[in-house]
């Protein structure tokens, strides 16, 4: 199966911007929109339909940064275990006591320090994308992939669990 940059015709790289990532979409999108099929064969808009199908899962796949990352890892046969428990043990320490004070936050309805816990969480996973997006730059160029694949495995574990934490905040 084709990576999903392989099938929008994209660089593969971390670093691409969301605009470059949705001309590719509608330039697919322009082939294979199924509305484009309505007198084709039964078979040929089930085609159709099946390939905007996997390109509207590649687009959403290479737009979503941590989604991109694994994706990234993926097409260099690297695996990734999401559910790993590859963290840094102060970054840990750091998200427990945060999800206690969300926990805290939600029991007392303080509206306002959830609105500035997830504010932090957000600025805070910015910061990591940033520095994951300065590992994949030095990582994609390296001879040596494996030397520098643990950082990466562990920020990523980083980032998902950052993820998760905003998600399930509300």
């Amino acid at each position: 199966m084709a990576s999903a940059f392989e099938l929008l015709g994209v660089p593969v790289t971390f670093n691409l911007n969301e605009s470059d990532i949705n001309a590719a979409l509608r330039s697919v999108g322009l082939q294979w929109h199924p509305d484009r099929f309505a007198c084709a064969s039964a078979a040929e808009r089930e085609h159709a339909e099946e390939q905007m199908a996997e390109f509207n899962v590649a687009h959403a796949t290479l737009c979503d940064p941590l989604r991109r990352a694994i994706a990234l890892l993926d097409v260099f046969s690297c695996p990734y275990d999401h559910n790993g428990v590859n963290a840094d043990p102060e970054f840990l320490m750091d998200m427990l006591e945060i999800k206690e004070q969300l926990h805290d936050a939600k029991q007392n309805n303080d509206s306002t320090v959830l609105n500035k816990l997830i504010f932090d969480l957000r600025k805070r996973e910015q910061h990591e994308l940033e520095q994951l997006a300065r590992l994949f730059t030095a990582w994609e160029t390296a001879n040596n992939r494996s030397q520098d694949l643990p950082q990466l495995q562990q920020l990523l574990n980083q980032l998902h669990y950052l993820d998760r934490t905003i998600e399930t905040s509300f």
